[in-house]
């Protein structure tokens, strides 16, 4: 039969020949396609339909069949080939026309190497496949810029045929992550899986801080969350290389570069530092909330107890309940203030003018507050190990001094801490505010596709991730 189509060219099929090509209806009925004319006619059927809304009614089947018998095993040309079943395998479409090739699979038996073997069709990526590895890779290059029911419906696939594809040609591109080269990295773990408990809701992000590539992903928190990623260490033999590495401070993973990077340096990001502070700002502000309720309900308990002088008592309790509400709108009202940078103030007089008061009637808030502001410029102004470390033991005793328990606990902290505080000036740049970043990426992640129930396909996604802009992954 003469060839109506370039087999190869539109199916990235090699090594068969076309027999047959017909349109088959939902009915079951087929039409034999004889001539490039009757195939071109079909798709322009098929086009106009489908801008009716009527379309996806016929598809296209091409029937192949191997040109050479060839041993797989040994080469030889005398293998004989025994049908064992006809298989419909999808391909890539002539516009909006689906198109299958039917082609029969074989027992093959070779005379020659005496080897007996099921046939292998070369144009698809696995033995189970439903479709051509051509149109595989089209799903791919799709889905880099379209979500997965978009190029479902242009190609005329099923979802959970794009999500297999995907997961493939990530699995095959992220089959081994090399580690060698790399000499700075940031570990850092995000809450991720709401509905499950403990550690499981996390997941432990490790990444290279000079490329930005992602080197480990792994559920759960903490130093039994990097163990696989541990042995990669010894195994590459790259642990002695790496020079230090950048995390919040979590004893759980300090413990993991003590046993598995003795020679690292750890570096407490600055940006976890000041989050410490800005984080006992607000323990602060709710222990003073705390406390006027509690003389709130104490003096009011005091009041329901004296029966004497109602009307005085009354004028009292009215003034206590005015002072709570006062505190609340102070306190409450304005519970960004003191988190607020000193520069950022200066461009709004009012939130100065409220925070100066704020700080002037609560001291304990007024002397974290100034403390924060210190750290903030010891970060910003210190430019040597050695500088860095006279001015962060000032601020630890004035911590100390401050007869604050917040502060004093920080301050303790910071002491035990010092040498991994100081890496931020020993090894400039190694900061996690890049990890920081892209685990907001990971929730975008997330967010898009309404939660991950596939851990391994949400795992090859954040590997994959620094490679996607988010507006390019929209699910």
């Amino acid at each position: 039969m003469m060839q109506t189509i370039p087999l190869y060219q539109t199916t990235g099929i090699s090594g068969f020949r076309i027999t047959r090509i017909r349109t088959v209806a939902r009915s079951g009925k087929a039409t034999e396609i004889k001539g490039q004319d009757e195939c071109a006619k079909a798709v322009r059927r098929e086009e106009r339909l489908s801008r009716r809304g009527c379309g996806g009614r016929r598809q296209m089947v091409i029937t192949i069949e191997r040109r050479h018998a060839v041993c797989p095993d040994c080469g030889s040309t005398k293998a004989k080939y025994y049908k064992a079943g006809v298989r419909l395998i999808q391909c890539q479409g002539f516009g909006r026309l689906k198109a299958f090739v039917e082609v029969a699979v074989h027992h093959i038996y070779c005379p020659e190497c005496r080897s007996m073997s099921y046939e292998h069709l070369e144009f698809l990526t696995n033995p189970r496949a439903r479709i051509t590895r051509a149109l595989e890779k089209e799903i791919v290059e799709k889905r880099r810029k379209m979500s997965i029911t978009d190029v479902a419906d242009d190609l005329g696939v099923s979802r959970q045929v794009v999500r297999e594809a995907e997961i493939r040609a990530l699995e095959l591109k992220y089959r081994r992550v090399p580690l060698k080269g790399v000499r700075r990295i940031g570990i850092d773990e995000v809450y991720v899986f709401h509905e499950e408990r403990g550690g499981r809701q996390f997941i432990t992000v490790v990444r290279d801080l000079d490329t930005g590539r992602v080197l480990n992903v792994s559920r759960g928190k903490g130093e039994d969350a990097l163990k696989m990623f541990a042995s990669r260490l010894r195994r590459s033999g790259v642990a002695a290389e790496i020079e230090c590495v950048a995390m919040d401070m979590a004893n759980a993973f300090a413990n993991f570069v003590r046993h598995s990077l003795p020679d690292a340096l750890v570096v407490f990001d600055h940006f976890h530092v000041v989050k410490m502070i800005n984080d006992i700002i607000n323990k602060i502000r709710r222990a003073a909330m705390a406390k006027i309720n509690a003389e709130t309900r104490q003096a009011l308990k005091e009041l329901n107890l004296s029966k004497e002088e109602r009307n005085v008592a009354k004028k009292l309790e009215k003034k206590i309940k005015d002072r709570q509400e006062k505190a609340k709108d102070v306190l409450k009202g304005n519970m960004k203030l003191p988190l607020m940078n000193k520069e950022d103030l200066e461009k709004d007089p009012k939130a100065k003018a409220k925070l100066a008061k704020m700080l002037e009637e609560y001291s304990d808030l007024g002397k974290a507050y100034l403390l924060k502001e210190e750290l903030r410029s010891i970060y910003a102004n210190a430019k040597t190990p050695v500088a860095a470390k006279a001015l962060l033991e000032a601020w630890i005793a004035k911590a100390r001094a401050s007869d604050v328990g917040h502060l004093e606990t920080m301050a303790n902290t910071m002491e035990k801490n010092l040498e991994g505080v100081l890496g931020f000036w020993r090894f400039p740049g190694a900061t996690n505010a890049k990890t920081e970043g892209f685990n907001n990426k990971i929730r975008w992640l997330v967010k898009q596709a309404y939660g991950y129930r596939d851990y391994r396909y949400f795992r090859l996604k954040v590997l994959d991730l620094p490679n996607l802009k988010p507006r390019e992954s929209d699910y």
